[in-house]
């Protein structure tokens, strides 16, 4: 009787070993695929930002084309500008000379010379 008691016994606990091994394979595998679930969903969020952070930056591209389009079509025509821009230097040059060409002529004779015209 001790030895069918004993081998009973051995067999229970060897049935309950066998049961908390499969207890923690199948936590082990839940565990992997909840992680896996994690994983996943980071990756799906990180792609969600991707395509956002895309889509933002087009948006600012097509916002600065559109400036850059609004400001080329308020601007006059290029000549116009250039042609106001020269006759602007031009007068002023000629103003420049003009007054310089009072100022030496006020100035007595040894003083001339040493006036320099480049100077202004």
């Amino acid at each position: 009787m001790d030895i069918a008691r004993i081998s009973a016994d051995f067999i229970a606990v060897s049935i309950r070993q066998q049961q908390q091994q499969q207890q923690q394979q199948q936590q082990q595998q839940q565990q992997q695929q909840q992680q896996q679930q994690q994983q996943q969903q980071q990756q799906q969020q990180q792609q969600q930002q991707q395509q956002q952070q895309q889509q933002q930056q087009q948006q600012q591209k097509t916002e600065i084309v559109h400036l850059f389009e609004e400001l080329l079509t308020s601007l006059p025509p290029p000549t116009s500008v250039q042609t106001k821009f020269t006759l602007t230097i031009m007068s002023r040059a000629k103003k420049r000379k003009e007054l310089l060409e009072r100022l030496g002529e006020r100035m007595p004779e040894g003083e001339r010379t040493d006036f320099n015209m480049d100077r202004f």
